[in-house]
């Protein structure tokens, strides 16, 4: 597991990102392997002891403003993924490893 930061005080993953897409839609929501990402390592980091939620933090650099001559541009996403959508999201992740494997004849 590597998540690209950790804030131990607010118990939030950070997760840096770089793009070509527009800002309407560099959301976790629409880049599917994004959130998927993020609520993997939220499985990994667990619960936030005090609060029992899953905070992850988004940080863009939206490199398509570069393209158009306005510079990079900067987004920060804040989302709170549920108990059940990271629990939906490792089921998710393990089934397609037992297929990965049972198409591969991996049992390691």
């Amino acid at each position: 597991m590597s998540p690209d930061g950790f804030n131990p005080t607010t118990w939030s993953l950070d997760e840096y990102k770089s793009t070509l897409k527009n800002i309407e839609n560099a959301t976790p929501e629409k880049i599917w392997r994004w959130g998927a990402q993020g609520k993997g390592y939220c499985m990994g980091i667990g619960k936030n002891p005090e609060t029992g939620e899953y905070p992850c933090v988004f940080y863009y650099v939206l490199s398509l403003s570069i393209h158009r001559g306005e510079g990079p541009k900067r987004q920060i996403y804040s989302v709170k993924f549920t108990s059940q959508e990271v629990e939906d999201n490792w089921a998710m992740v393990l089934n397609y490893k037992a297929t990965m494997e049972e198409r591969n004849g991996d049992n390691s």
